[in-house]
Order: C-alpha cells, then sequence, then structure tokens
C-alpha cells in the first residue's frame, strides 16, 4: 500500500469502518512505515481529544431554524422552472403572432397587388414606395432615402 492512499484510510481504520482486507493491509503498513505510523499516531491523539470534549446540547430551537433556513434556500431556488416556463409561453405566443401577421400580410399584399407579387424584385426597390402618401412609414422611407441619394 502507497503511504498516499494509507493517509486517506487512517481515519477509516481509526473509526472500524473498513472491510476485512484493507484493514490488514493498513495494519501491515502502518507497521513497516514511520511515517505513516507517527501519523497515525497523532490521528489518535486527536481523535483522544475530541472524545474527551466536553459536550452540549443544541439549544432547542436549533432543528426549527435549521429547517425553516433549508426551506427558505429551496423556496428560493424553485422559482426558476415557473419563470422559465412562463418565458417560453410567451415566447411561443409571440411567434404565433409575428407568423400570423406575415402570413396575413403576404395575403394581403398579394390580393391588392398581384403585379408585384409576381416580380420579387420590385420589393428590393425604392419603385414599390412610389405610390406611397408622404405621411405613411413608405412615404417617410422614401423620403429619407432620397434625401440621402441627393
Amino acid at each position: 500500500m502507497r503511504c498516499a492512499h494509507a493517509r486517506k484510510q487512517m481515519s477509516a481504520y481509526l473509526d472500524g469502518e473498513l472491510g476485512i482486507a484493507t484493514r490488514a493491509r493498513l495494519a501491515s503498513h502502518l507497521e513497516t512505515c514511520g511515517t505513516c505510523r507517527t501519523a497515525y499516531m497523532r490521528l489518535e491523539e486527536v481523535h483522544a481529544l475530541f472524545a474527551q470534549a466536553e459536550r452540549y446540547d443544541a439549544p432547542p430551537e436549533l432543528s426549527r431554524r435549521v429547517v425553516a433556513a433549508i426551506r427558505s434556500r429551496e423556496a428560493i431556488r424553485q422559482p426558476f422552472l415557473p419563470v422559465a416556463m412562463g418565458l417560453a409561453k410567451q415566447v411561443v405566443a409571440l411567434t404565433a403572432v409575428i407568423a400570423i401577421g406575415v402570413a396575413s400580410g403576404n395575403l394581403l399584399a398579394a390580393g391588392s397587388a398581384p403585379e408585384r407579387v409576381a416580380n420579387p424584385a420590385v420589393f428590393y426597390s425604392l419603385d414599390f414606395f412610389a405610390a406611397a402618401p408622404p405621411d405613411t412609414l413608405g412615404g417617410v422611407y422614401l423620403a429619407l432615402t432620397e434625401a440621402d441619394h441627393e
């Protein structure tokens, strides 16, 4: 057994938590390795000090306060899922509204100006806005782009 592994096992060895085979290997290592034997003896001294220490009862309210603190932390962590679900519902609803708007806009454009829908290149030119009144969004866009070109 290597020293690093032996040191990791010493506390469990002291508490009687190791299996028979591991316990025997560690006991053999402690007999042959002075460094680990010294470390184990120090661990035994600390264990004895804690065993001799005076014990105090916990205050009666301690368990209630601990449980309350745990519940309050759980309550803080849990709202994430409902908030995320609400946000997901809003995104789906907004996507549906946009899709319906695009589809209905295409239908309206196709019904009112079939010659313009037949030639999609018209949408990318300023000629599309030529008939737009000046107080509409298309008219304002046309006025802004014409001002840039002058």
